[in-house]
């Protein structure tokens, strides 16, 4: 099956301020890296592009752990939040996967965890009562 990634969207993400995508962006990228079950690098495969860190919220950890979600995943960010403040990546709140394995697409450039390291469990269990609190007032309208 073909797969055409967003091009140009880790750029615009990048630039974005935070909780301007929520409901209203939907990119097509795909996982370059995973760590943790909940921790992911999302690439749009342009040439030279930076690959972006994201948290998945807790409702998506299953999709990790049973490897629906994987390292070559290609997926659609359906509700997320761009968040610079603690750790200068985004939050998917809910993605839909497209291919749960693919070849590589393009040649994203990993950022190390020297350049970007990686949220402390602190930082993750804060993430996780956060995305949890955010999904609840999201559902209520």
């Amino acid at each position: 099956m073909a797969v055409n990634l967003t091009q140009g969207a880790i750029a615009r993400i990048c630039n974005s301020d935070n909780f301007s995508f929520i409901n209203k962006y939907k990119p097509v990228l795909q996982v370059v890296h995973s760590r943790h079950p909940n921790i992911l690098w999302l690439s749009d495969g342009s040439a030279g592009s930076l690959s972006i860190p994201g948290i998945l919220s807790p409702n998506l950890e299953e999709l990790m752990t049973s490897r629906k979600l994987q390292k070559s995943s290609v997926v659609k960010l359906t509700r997320f939040i761009v968040d610079k403040q603690v750790h200068n990546g985004i939050v998917i709140l809910d993605l839909e996967v497209i291919l749960d394995k693919c070849k590589p697409i393009g040649e994203p450039t990993l950022l190390t965890e020297i350049a970007l390291p990686l949220p402390n469990v602190a930082d993750l269990q804060f993430f996780n009562s956060r995305t949890e609190r955010m999904t609840v007032n999201l559902t209520q309208g």
